[in-house]
Formats: structure tokens, sequence, C-alpha cells
């Protein structure tokens, strides 16, 4: 499995700020200022818009293009509230991309990306699974979620569209802010390739589309559950090997520390140990897979209509 931290990388500049993200509501004149660095050559990544058509949230994507935001290397996170007439505030000779999550959309807020009038703009769509909470486990599940709300919402995606979102896509808006190609064969570009062996007589497109994963996490799992039966021992043998350890916290023998999600996330974000660690209570752990207690909790729950329950074909 290959990895890449976007929000880190370099792309063998050294610079480290060729994409600025925020999961946080910009201010305009914070947005002003990303549009500069954006017209610098910087990409931005922003969490915009998430929420039910014709709601405040809206609001955010009128003022990034107000701001002079919407360019190639603009990437909207969600935008799922927004109207026809909000797309057209995004000219087609800036088009750049959304970062997409119908499951999460759906099960929320019962509604999605308006795809169909994004691609009209020239949009590329990317497909993310959000986060845990909300989301699928992973791509591979988001792409048999797009698969179903495409043929119930007549989006007209094809199966090499949507294998294109989590393949191709992502790396064409990548490398508009990157100087080295990704997500494609060339000469010079990021050698991130995956290799598939086919397993029927259908096209790749649908057998990517139809794969199941494989995945157990079984010794991921093992671990935390060690960590929720004694959380006070954990605590104490992690603090132990921080205390010992005093090299650079981006090596990869550093002890892990745990960042918050929000609402910065790094350094700012670090929790502090709990005061009195014998008396933490850690919730059983969700599952990690979508097995059968994943989907019932999807059937009859959320807003989605039950349109999600159709998931549950693809892993019979």
């Amino acid at each position: 499995m290959i990895l890449r931290n976007i929000d880190a990388e370099d792309a063998g500049t050294g610079n480290h700020n060729l994409i600025f993200t925020s999961a946080l509501t910009e201010q305009p004149l914070q947005l002003a200022r990303t549009a500069q660095r954006m017209r610098n050559g910087a990409g931005f990544i922003y969490h915009c818009s998430e929420g039910q058509q014709g709601s405040v949230v809206a609001q955010e994507f009128t003022d990034a293009a107000q701001a002079g935001c919407l360019r190639k290397t603009f990437i909207g996170i969600h935008c799922n509230a927004l109207a026809s007439a909000d797309w057209a505030r995004w000219p087609k000779a800036d088009a750049g991309a959304v970062v997409w999550s119908p499951f999460s959309n759906l099960w929320l807020y019962g509604s999605t990306t308006n795809i169909p009038e994004a691609r009209k703009r020239g949009v590329l769509i990317c497909l993310g699974s959000d986060w845990g909470p909300s989301g699928t486990k992973h791509v591979l599940a988001e792409l048999k979620v797009a698969k179903l709300v495409s043929d119930a919402k007549h989006f007209d995606l094809s199966n090499r569209d949507l294998v294109q979102m989590i393949t191709s896509n992502a790396g064409a808006a990548l490398s508009r802010c990157w100087p080295t190609p990704i997500g494609t064969l060339a000469t010079g570009a990021f050698g991130d390739v995956t290799v598939l062996r086919s397993s029927g007589t259908s096209d790749a497109w649908t057998q990517i589309v139809n794969a199941r994963d494989r995945w157990r996490w079984t010794d991921i799992v093992a671990r935390l559950n060690a960590v929720r039966k004694d959380p006070a021992k954990a605590l104490a043998h992690a603090q132990g090997r921080r205390r010992a350890y005093a090299g650079p916290m981006e090596a990869r023998v550093a002890p892990l520390e745990l960042a918050l999600d929000m609402p910065s996330g790094g350094g700012l974000a670090t929790a502090s140990p709990p005061p009195e660690p014998s008396k933490v209570m850690i919730p059983p752990l969700p599952t990690l897979v979508h097995d059968k207690a994943f989907f019932n909790d999807v059937h009859g729950r959320g807003f989605h209509g039950g349109l999600l329950d159709g998931l549950g074909a693809f892993y019979k």
C-alpha cells in the first residue's frame, strides 16, 4: 500500500507548501491570502459547503469565489450544498476538482453533490470515503456507493468514469500543484503503479467496481483491544517510549503521538494524558471492515432513504 501525505509532499522541490489545506471555514481576508498563494502556483484543498442545498454553508463556496480561489488548483471537498447557479461561479477555463463522498453525504443529509453539474463545468471528480463516523472504510467501497448513486440519480457515469475518480482524476488534480506528474505513466512521473489480476470475463472497469476487499486488520485490532483492556498500562508504556526517544518525530522509529482531528490537528492540538488513566473507559471498537455489523447499521438508519442498503449486495 502506498500513501502520500498531500499536505507535506514537496515533489522534489524542498518546498512543503505546494498545497494548502483547511478543514475549517476561512474568512474572506484569509481566503484572499490563499488566493494570492494560488496565483503564485500553490494548490488549495478546502472542506467546503458540506450540507444540504440552500443551507448557510453554501456561502463558503461563494466566499471562495469572490476571493478568487476558484482556480485550476482549487480542490473542494464535498460541495454538496451547492445549487446549479452556484456552480456557474466557477469559470470553465479555471475548472479544478471536487472530492465526492456520496455515502457520507447521503447518510448525514439525504442528498449528495450535483456531479452532472460539476462535470458540465469541466470539474474533475475524485472519490473520498470521508471520515470513520459517517463514511465507508475505504475508497473501494465508496466506488460501489458512487455506482449506486449514479444509477439511482441518473448521473450517467460509466464504470470507467468511476474508476478514474480514484486513480487518474486525483492524480491530474494534484499534478496541477506539483512539478512532478502523478497518476499517469509518463517519463519523470511518480512511480505509483497498481497492477490488478483479472478475475472474470467482464471489462477491467467493471471488475474493479465489483472487487471486494480482503483486509482483516487482525494485528491492529488486537493491539487496539489491548489498549482498551488496560488504558493505564498502555499510556505508561507510550510515555516511557517517548521519554526515551530524542530523535525527530517524523522519523520512522519515533513513538506515536496523539493529535486531535479538530480543530487544527498537528502539534497545537496534541492531546494531554487523562488525569486518572485507570478510570478511562474506551468503548468497543467499531467494525473496521464492511461486514454484517456495518450493513446492519446502514439499513433503516441515516437519511439515505434506503439507497445505501444496496451496498451490501456487492459483498454477498
